[in-house]
Formats: structure tokens, C-alpha cells, sequence
């Protein structure tokens, strides 16, 4: 006979069998903690009231904050009351945090972030868009601005259970190494192909959309024209930036048409 399938109780922090069938998987091992969870919430939301905004980015960006720093969580095999004295936040925050249910000041956040080795970049765009803040359609130059988005990329990868590149061509019908560049922060993408990797992660593409505006505009104002099928982020000074092999063969596969070779040189 199969082991049961484990969870992990989102109140009291201890596992529990998961009775097998459809529906939603359980959160809490009983009422009680179900009841005490929600009444936490409640109190986090009247000691912090910018927490409660609505707004699908919002709740978007607060679920995938916690999925992140929960992914984390589990990669260092840290037990909450461990966390808590490390970061001095009290343990029925950080459940609240790691679940999605609310978040905490920036501060706290980034200390969070610190102690499970998680790049404050991963997590700073889900914070503000779990805040409602605005987004300003401009910002740094451009190395800064794909710094910014491959760092919001890899939280996402990460709350997303770290998928391979070949998973994430399937699932999106970009190329391995396509996927593989973007991630690593090799290859600025275009929005189509930044869309498909948010939707193959979990994410709504708009919350990325600020980012990828604020990479196209960093480049748009420098002397180079952004292509259509995207740039690399280290392009040469000697000469135009050229699409590699896979981004040609990805814009065949598309059905564009290619640029015309340039003509041979006279010998």
C-alpha cells in the first residue's frame, strides 16, 4: 500500500495525510486551525490596512511573494520558529507571509528574503505589486532595467518549483535555449516571448509588463533600435547585434521573414 500523500498545516506548522479525491487540497489539519488562521488575518489586516487591496495584480503578486519565499523555505529546511528569531518577526506573520494570505513592510520583507538566500531583487516587484504601488513607465539604464526583470524571472521560476528549460519550451513553444538565455539574464526578451514564460510560471503577464516597459524603454532611448525578436544584454561595440542561431530558427519557426544576408565582401 502507498504511503499517504503529506501536507503541511498552514497554522500550526505540522504535517497531516491528505485524503485523496477531487477538490481543493487542505491547508490547516483541522477546523481549529483553519478558524485561528483566519482570525490572524483578520488582525493583520487591522494593524496593517495597506494590506488590504483587492486588485488581481495584488493578489497575484502576494500569492507568488509567499510561493517564493516558501519554495525558499523548503530548499534550507528551515522550521517558522527559526525563521522568526532570525528575522525578528513574530511566527504567526512570517505563516501569514509564506502562505500569501498578507505581507509586511519592505524591511521585513527583505530580512525575510536574507534569511532564505533569496535576492532581493526576486522579490521586490511581487512586493510592490502585492502593495498597489504605481510603476513609474521609466527608470535606470538598461543593464539595470534586465537586471531587474531577470531577477523577477527568477523569482517566479523559483515559486514555480524551478522548472527545466525543455519543460518550459514545451510548455510555452519557444526554444530550450531561448528560455535558457532569458533566464540567465543573456537575452532580453520581447513582450510576447516574456508573456508566455510568466503565463508557463504561474503568473499573470501583466505583472511583468511594467518591467519589460521600463527594459524597451531603457532601450529606446539609446542610439540602437530594440528588434523585434529581442537583444542580447551584451551586445558588441563593433558592430550591430546580431540574433543568435536559436532566435533565428525560433523566428523561421514563427513564419517571419528573415533579414537578407549581407552581401560577400570583394576580395
Amino acid at each position: 500500500m502507498d504511503a499517504p500523500l503529506m501536507a503541511r498545516c498552514a497554522c500550526c506548522d505540522t504535517e497531516f495525510p491528505l485524503r485523496p479525491g477531487p477538490g481543493r487540497p487542505k491547508s490547516y489539519c483541522t477546523v481549529a486551525c483553519r478558524s485561528r488562521s483566519q482570525r490572524q488575518r483578520d488582525r493583520h489586516r487591522e494593524t496593517h490596512p495597506q494590506q488590504t487591496t483587492d486588485t488581481a495584480e495584488a493578489e497575484s503578486g502576494r500569492r507568488i511573494l509567499g510561493q517564493v519565499l516558501a519554495a525558499a523555505r523548503s530548499e534550507r529546511g528551515l522550521d517558522l520558529p527559526v525563521i522568526a528569531v532570525r528575522t525578528g518577526l513574530p511566527p504567526q506573520t512570517v505563516r501569514l507571509v509564506l502562505t500569501g494570505a498578507a505581507t509586511c513592510t519592505w524591511g521585513e520583507t527583505r530580512r525575510l528574503a536574507h534569511v532564505l538566500s533569496v535576492r532581493s531583487g526576486e522579490v521586490q516587484h511581487l512586493w510592490e505589486s502585492a502593495q498597489g504601488l504605481p510603476r513609474a513607465g521609466s527608470g535606470p539604464g538598461f543593464g539595470a532595467a534586465v537586471t531587474v526583470l531577470r531577477d523577477a524571472l527568477a523569482g517566479l521560476h523559483r515559486a514555480a518549483g524551478r522548472p527545466t528549460a525543455e519543460a518550459l519550451a514545451h510548455t510555452t513553444g519557444l526554444h530550450a535555449p531561448t528560455v535558457a538565455a532569458i533566464l540567465r539574464g543573456d537575452w532580453a526578451p520581447d513582450w510576447q516571448a516574456t508573456a508566455l514564460l510568466a503565463a508557463a510560471l504561474g503568473a499573470q503577464p501583466a505583472l511583468l509588463r511594467p518591467l519589460w516597459e521600463r527594459l524597451h524603454y531603457a532601450f529606446l532611448t539609446s542610439p540602437d533600435q530594440y528588434p523585434h525578436h529581442g537583444t542580447p544584454t551584451r551586445p558588441a561595440r563593433d558592430r550591430p547585434p546580431t540574433p543568435p542561431a536559436f532566435v533565428r530558427e525560433e523566428e523561421a519557426s514563427r513564419g517571419r521573414r528573415q533579414p537578407p544576408a549581407p552581401p560577400p565582401r570583394p576580395r
